[in-house]
């Protein structure tokens, strides 16, 4: 199918700064789409202030607060502008012209999403197309276009066709037979076992619904979504409620499956198309606060993250954020490469400290690991790598590299080779050390000569000079051991490890009495 893939006019969405407009030849069918939301600015205590305040109320207070914080400037996209929408939001980090699958977690071009068959395109073909996916089964609750959750992008992802049939609107549990086509999910008559990858993803889209859609919370007919703790549920709604499974059986996947750089960089561009967040992804441990007490007997696994770093340059300040799924947590944080920093507190969940200066070199690495503990000595550890640039470092003007040589024996032909990205370089060869040789034509790239007569073996070194045409010179070494061609094999002098020239002659002999016999 790659030989009919069109060629993709793909607009970068900037993460640290505004989103582009994202044009709708992207893939088939797709419209234009604006942002509503820049990242520029962006700051999680002004986005859940409502629910920050609320922290430590009642339930129902606090649970209030989290839908005003999360349903405030949302946009209703159509369903043809949430094609295009999720072309960004589960673009394959390596490949802009790809989505993410879903349920198969495979890699397919953007473009080959399920609007319509191309007639050079065989139906088998088709059924690998990739189409949308509610996570939250629109039949339970929101059946129509016109309903918000419909077109709600934080359950939408990209599945394949036939694979996104095959779950249908099963509820989420454990259990079952591996998909025929996909055997990394289950299902059995009433329920779907995604892949372990995004369990955790599945729970944490499902308790965004369950919150963002509660009662009197939007005014496009939707009903209020309910999480149950139920085997199947049923597709009706009933006085207003409609409900999804299973609810436990979530709280154990957004445990075992704890929140990713994937879904972090997935909220951030939902939020800036859509206009708001999921809030489970940003504060994980409101799952235990809001449901915790429904999940009675679940084994909470001890998980710590250390959210990603960009580069920085020396001087600057540093800022590095664990986070874990479990309460009551301890930190210790420890660095493990690099110069010594200075950290005030090494127990707080974020720590800050001064980039050092970086001296005669470009960039040094930097590495820390934090450990965090939880209830019943639990352990869990994290580590976060990021690089400090020196500010004054200047590359020089020339580079010259030269080519790996091996040893050598007393007698060879050798030759070395320097060579420069840098154009219009001269060079020229000189010996620092080890016997003199005679250097045939030392003003071209690759120098050659004889290797000289040693006594056992000794290290012979060149240093050749790189000038470019703006006087600006830069060097590089190299070394090579020439090994004297008497000096002793690892076997000479052992008794009865070579057979002398008398053994020689004695064996000719014999021979040639032989034949003389015959």
């Amino acid at each position: 199918m790659n030989k009919y893939l069109l060629t993709l006019a793909v607009l970068a969405t900037s993460l640290s700064g505004a989103a582009l407009a994202t044009k709708g030849d992207i893939c088939i069918n797709c419209p234009d789409l604006a942002p509503v939301k820049s990242m520029d600015g962006y700051t999680d205590g002004d986005y859940y202030l409502n629910a920050l305040t609320a922290q430590g109320s009642e339930l129902t207070v606090f649970r209030s607060a989290l839908i005003q914080s999360i349903s405030k400037d949302q946009k209703k996209l159509t369903y043809g502008e949430v094609w295009t929408a999720l072309t960004h939001t589960d673009e394959d980090p390596n490949d802009v012209n790809n989505v993410f699958l879903l349920y198969k977690g495979e890699s397919i071009p953007k473009n080959h999403n399920a609007s319509t068959k191309p007639e050079h395109v065989t139906q088998e073909e088709h059924n690998d197309y990739w189409n949308r996916e509610h996570v939250w089964a629109k039949s339970h609750g929101f059946p129509k276009e016109s309903y918000r959750g419909y077109t709600d992008i934080h359950h939408l992802r990209p599945a394949d066709k036939t694979v996104n049939s095959a779950r249908g609107n099963k509820g989420f549990d454990e259990g079952g037979d591996p998909n025929s086509e996909s055997p990394v999910n289950y299902a059995d008559s009433n329920s779907w076992q995604p892949r372990a990858a995004i369990r955790g993803d599945v729970a944490r889209m499902l308790f965004y619904m369950d919150i963002r859609y509660d009662t009197g919370t939007d005014n496009t007919n939707m009903p209020d979504l309910v999480l149950v703790d139920l085997e199947e549920t049923t597709t009706e709604t009933i006085n207003g409620i409609a409900t999804h499974s299973k609810l436990c059986t979530l709280m154990k996947w957004n445990y075992d499956d704890p929140v990713d750089n994937f879904e972090r960089k997935r909220n951030d561009v939902i939020y800036q198309y859509q206009g708001n967040r999921n809030p489970f992804i940003d504060h994980n441990e409101w799952v235990d606060v809001i449901y915790k007490d429904k999940c009675s007997g679940i084994e909470v696994p001890l998980n710590v993250t250390v959210a990603d770093i960009a580069d920085t340059l020396e001087g600057q300040e540093v800022i590095l954020e664990a986070s874990s799924s479990g309460k009551n947590i301890t930190y210790l944080w420890e660095q493990v490469e690099g110069q010594t920093v200075t950290i005030a507190d090494k127990t707080l969940t974020t720590i800050k400290f001064t980039a050092p200066d970086i001296a005669n070199t470009q960039k040094e690495t930097f590495k820390f690991k934090v450990t965090a503990t939880g209830a019943n000595s639990k352990i869990a550890s994290a580590t976060v790598t990021f690089s400090v640039a020196d500010t004054n470092f200047k590359a020089p003007a020339v580079d010259v590299t030269i080519a790996e040589i091996t040893d050598k024996m007393e007698g060879n032909s050798v030759s070395l080779t320097a060579s420069s990205t840098t154009n219009n370089v001269r060079y020229k060869w000189t010996q620092t050390g080890g016997e003199s040789v005679k250097l045939i034509i030392p003003y071209k790239a690759t120098v050659s000569f004889t290797a000289p007569q040693v006594n056992g073996s000794s290290v012979l070194t060149f240093k050749v000079t790189a000038t470019d045409a703006d006087g600006n010179v830069e060097t590089e070494t190299v070394s090579f051991k020439v090994t004297d061609r008497a000096a002793p094999t690892p076997d000479s002098g052992k008794s009865g490890g070579s057979f002398s020239i008398f053994g020689v002659l004695s064996l000719l002999a014999l021979g040639f009495l032989r034949r003389k016999t015959k």
